[in-house]
């Protein structure tokens, strides 16, 4: 028997955890499967598990342990290590648990580095899996374990390849060869998760299906049996074009990213990275044809970038509407390319869990600059109806292009050290922002138009815009805060009659506040309009007054706005305190 387990809490609670379950369990057998930020910690777990039980034996697997070399050195530095598989390990490991079992020796497991009576013996290759039909599947109704367990999961990772077309050097995803699962088991797959009620699939493929056809051929086939099921998928740009996004929305699967990583042709050949930007354009314009917006990815650190290349492409980006950029510095992955060649390009590690890595002719100064760049990006998301106002001022890509890049000179420029403030001011709780949004505003306005500069918008409209941008994003911290913490109880759902409507005072939720003409709801994390009617009503119940009084007699346009709120959950008895929502 085995078991699966995710310790997914703060690391001591892990431990405790962990501790508890190798006492209990008994387990002879304990397997890792390691990232760059999880490396130190399972090592931590296996020198903890030796000590409370010397007789268990670990394995290391995972994208960290890289090449059967790096597996040598990682048993030598380690000796709470006593198995490492590099490469795909899902033939290795069970064929090592089973040899393990039955007290066979382990020699000759593909990928395996391993102690043998005081000498390491060492794979002479990574494992590989050449038929991806001989992998077991998770996904089916036979598979009892993740079966019992697969209705309550959040999400559920899947993958209908394995590799990728690019040879990008810094990827792990160029090795090995391009592969496909069978397509008769992966239309099997999407139809058993689709059955079973699983919310959201994240399809992990390089690029979703690996060719076109193959992608229709999937999109068909979850179209047909999915009733409520959200899929997430990475599309090739080669294949994007009306028809595949007419499929995709049909099977409810939503394209993720475009990977973009760099427009610098010098740069992307240093890294091998093929990709064109002719089909990256022609896929983002069929993206905006079809109103769809897309997280498009960038990386800064590379061999060749310059922070001023970097910032361009964000610049022209986001000038194109492109607000979902997903910056990723450089991190050397065990086994890739860009690392075997380090020394060749130049390239320092430092010394940080993910392995982040930058040239060293790129220097400290311009790497934090691409840093900044980056969170100044993330700041103009947060005021998106800020920067709208202010695009709506010019026309034009090349003068879009010019005011943002006005921005970011300024913000990393001659304002940096303001800049830094406010991000750092920015990030504090959901009552810190709605508490200081007026000052915060005003600080963001200040960096975003100069003094003595003409703005058609006036600086009152610009500053409103910025703290409803605050508010906005205040309720949605406030509403994250209000779904990890424990859920209080509720009052019984009411149903309310006119004449109790009218008899009883309301006021708004404890989780509701008004502001900038806007109702925030952190509950639900909505922002509602409110014309001036519904405003004057809801400021009168706040302040204590009841629906109708002698100044304000039963009128029929009141009622129904009374309801009308009291549904959404913005309006809540004033004798009903601490209850959650009145149904």
């Amino acid at each position: 028997s085995f078991i699966v387990q995710d310790y997914g809490r703060a690391r001591d609670e892990v431990d405790c955890s962990f501790a508890r379950d190798v006492l209990l369990l008994k387990p002879s057998i304990i397997a890792f499967s390691c990232f760059f930020w999880s490396m130190e910690h399972h090592l931590g777990l296996a020198a903890l598990a030796k000590e409370l039980d010397p007789a268990v034996q670990t394995v290391f697997g995972g994208p960290q342990t890289g090449s059967p070399l790096d597996g040598r050195a990682l048993i030598e530095a380690h000796p709470a290590v006593d198995f490492v598989i590099s490469g795909e390990a899902d033939l290795a490991f069970p064929e090592l648990a089973r040899r393990l079992t039955h007290r066979e020796s382990p020699s000759g497991v593909p990928g395996l580095v391993h102690r043998d009576h005081g000498a390491i013996r060492v794979a002479a290759a990574p494992a590989t899996v050449t038929n991806l039909a001989e992998v077991p599947t998770a996904y089916c109704a036979e598979s009892l374990y993740l079966a019992d367990r697969m209705s309550a999961l959040d999400i559920v990772p899947i993958q209908t390849l394995r590799g990728c077309r690019n040879s990008c050097a810094y990827c792990i995803y160029r090795v090995p060869r391009l592969r496909f699962f069978p397509d008769d088991r992966v239309a099997e797959e999407l139809e058993y998760l689709c059955r079973v009620g699983v919310r959201h699939v994240r399809i992990s493929d390089s690029h979703f299906a690996g060719t076109r056809d193959r992608a229709l051929h999937f999109f068909d086939v979850i179209r047909k049996v999915n009733r409520e099921t959200k899929f997430y998928i990475y599309p090739d740009p080669r294949h994007v074009d009306g028809e595949y996004l007419d499929a995709a929305t049909a099977a409810n699967c939503e394209p993720l990213a475009l990977g973009l990583e760099t427009s610098d042709p010098g740069v992307a050949s240093r890294v091998g990275r093929k990709q064109s930007n002719r089909e990256f354009e022609a896929a983002f314009e069929c993206l905006e044809a079809n109103s769809q917006s897309i997280q498009v990815d960038l990386m800064f650190g590379l061999p060749g970038q310059s922070e001023s290349s970097f910032c361009s492409d964000v610049i022209k980006l986001r000038a194109r509407g492109a607000h979902q950029l997903l910056f990723s510095p450089l991190m050397l992955f065990p086994g890739t390319q860009l690392d075997d060649e380090a020394a060749k390009h130049d390239l320092e590690t430092l010394p940080s869990a993910q392995r982040f890595a930058r040239p060293r002719t790129l220097g400290s100064d311009s790497h934090a600059t691409m840093f900044l760049i980056a969170e100044v990006s993330a700041l103009l998301n947060l005021l998106h109806r800020t920067e709208g106002q202010l695009l709506k001022q010019v026309e034009g890509t090349r003068k879009r292009e010019a005011l943002i890049r006005s921005w970011f000179e300024r913000c990393v420029g001659p304002r940096r050290a303001e800049t830094i403030e406010l991000l750092l001011d920015l990030r504090g709780t959901s009552e810190h922002l709605k508490r200081w949004a007026t000052r915060l505003a005003a600080q963001a306005i200040g960096l975003l138009t100069p003094e003595g500069e003409h703005q058609t918008a006036s600086t009152s409209l610009l500053e409103g815009l910025a703290r409803t941008d605050l508010l906005e994003e205040a309720m949605r911290r406030r509403h994250r805060e209000l779904r990890s913490a424990p859920i209080p109880s509720r009052s019984p759902a009411h149903v309310w009659f006119p004449e109790d409507i009218a008899n009883r005072r309301w006021r708004l939720d404890d989780e509701c506040w008004m502001a900038e003409g806007r109702v925030f709801d952190c509950r639900s994390a909505t922002v509602h309009d409110v014309d001036t009617r519904s405003s004057a009503l809801l400021e009168r119940l706040h302040a204590g007054a009841a629906i109708f009084d002698i100044d304000h007699p039963y009128a029929t346009e009141d009622m129904g706005l009374a309801v009308q709120w009291i549904r959404r959950g913005v309006l809540t008895p004033e004798d009903v305190r601490g209850e959650g929502r009145a149904g």
